[in-house]
């Protein structure tokens, strides 16, 4: 689908012509909102909602889609959902529809500052793969300090969305149609509440880039990018590649290192048995390996105990939200601001029942009980595959290569701002089956 293409497809049944940007409502829609504003407010969100506010009212949203996303119904549920509730309560917004990464770069660099603080919200429609592109594009520009201050939601349409289930989740939403969950998404970006979420900044040869989600280097970042040409089936790719995966065991050669906590702040039996386990099977113990420069605002610490390993991994994942899709609870232990990433990685090789285990139990975080695979929650870490292979952040493969060298990676705090309450729980979740079936729906 071409821009022109997809640009057609969102006025289609319009009266107006096609317009890429700034479908704003009639005024006829404006005249009838500002005399219903009680009434329609009361029944999209909370009354105490910056949508009260009359200044935040006024203020537009941005709203960015990807129409190839997932299984490419982005535009379709931009307007059979998102655009009717916007405009039946009146809420000004501009559309950006984009069909490449450079793309929607280029558009939000180009905007000045005050062009960009305009808006209440940013509206992200699509999957972890825009949002990833949108966050790495504000935090380039040069004011990145103020522009990032903008709350960023999500619409989630793609193969992979793992920051819309993890607010989801930790709201204690349930919904029971696919109305109802495509409502509750918009509420939130509607709502521009700002709710915090730490970053974590990557790094490898002269590049910087920033993560909301995860890291992957082996088995599952093979999965992530190699099932592309499976994306017409949405989030189920991954599981029918997984099984092909299985089929083939493949180790990568590398180097790990990473920063254990301090005892006094991760101090249950269990975690120090496993912290003791980690010490005997390391290579070595010393100080940081890290170099990188501490700007944006992070403090590194360069002189507590560091890991040492260098082995072959089957897999190195870290993840610093609870989903990473709307179907596997990774990180159960993961929260939105407790500066921590929980790296797991495998070391050796598996056989096809133990490949096959391991992506069973990763959709409710159960792997770190198996015998083979090591979690420890880290605030840095670092690896550097010593053979050719892929590296994903956010599900999206970043273009390192052996001559890169070592990729570093360290949380930094509060750095993200969400447009999500996690206050406004008026209704609770029923499980995470319940979201899995919300997702189904929304795609059919």
């Amino acid at each position: 689908m071409t821009i022109d293409e997809a640009n057609a497809e969102l006025s289609k049944g319009d009266s107006t012509p096609p317009k890429q940007t700034n479908l704003t409502p009639s005024k006829e829609q404006q005249h009838n909102f500002s005399t219903t504003t009680n009434a329609g407010l009361q029944e999209l969100i909370a009354p105490n909602s910056k949508l009260t506010d009359q200044h935040h009212h006024h203020q537009p949203i941005l709203v960015l889609v990807n129409p190839h996303s997932g299984r490419g119904n982005s535009i379709k549920i931009f307007k059979k959902h998102v655009l009717a509730i916007l405009n039946k309560h009146g809420i000004k917004h501009e559309v950006f529809v984009t069909t490449t990464d450079l793309r929607v770069r280029q558009y939000l660099l180009a905007k000045r500052l005050d062009e960009l603080t305009k808006y209440r919200s940013i509206m992200v429609i699509a999957g972890d793969g825009l949002l990833y592109e949108t966050v790495n594009a504000i935090m380039a520009r040069d004011d990145w300090q103020r522009a990032i201050k903008i709350p960023i939601g999500a619409i989630p349409t793609g193969s992979g969305n793992g920051l819309a289930y993890t607010l989801l989740n930790s709201s204690q939403i349930s919904v029971t149609s696919q109305t109802e969950a495509v409502r509750l998404c918009c509420e939130q970006v509607i709502r521009a509440d700002r709710t915090p979420c730490d970053l974590v900044k990557v790094r490898y040869g002269k590049e910087t880039i920033w993560s909301f989600l995860s890291i992957g280097w082996g088995l599952l970042a093979d999965i992530d990018i190699d099932s592309e040409w499976l994306r017409f089936l949405g989030e189920f790719r991954f599981t029918v590649y997984g099984v092909l995966r299985s089929l083939t065991s493949v180790s990568y050669r590398g180097r790990l290192s990473f920063k254990l906590l301090p005892d006094n702040l991760d101090d249950d039996e269990e975690s120090l048995k496993a912290k003791e386990r980690i010490r005997a099977e390391s290579n070595s113990i010393r100080k940081s390996p890290l170099t990188t420069t501490t700007d944006h605002n992070e403090q590194l610490d360069t002189t507590s105990e560091w890991i040492h390993i260098e082995d072959k991994f089957v897999c190195l994942y870290a993840v610093h939200q609870t989903y990473v899709n709307s179907a596997t609870n990774f990180s159960p232990k993961s929260s939105l601001t407790d500066q921590l990433t929980y790296l797991t990685y495998i070391r050796g090789s598996l056989n096809i029942y133990q490949v096959i285990e391991f992506l069973l139990s990763i959709e409710n975080g159960s792997h770190e009980k198996l015998p083979y695979v090591r979690v420890v929650p880290v605030q840095s870490f670092e690896f550097e595959p010593l053979q050719s292979s892929k590296v994903v952040v956010d599900g999206e493969l970043i273009p390192w290569t052996l001559g890169d060298g070592p990729i570093s990676a360290t949380v930094v705090p509060k750095a993200l701002n969400l447009a999500w309450s996690l206050t406004h729980t008026d209704v609770k979740i029923a499980n995470a089956q319940s979201l899995r079936q919300i997702h189904t729906n929304i795609h059919t």
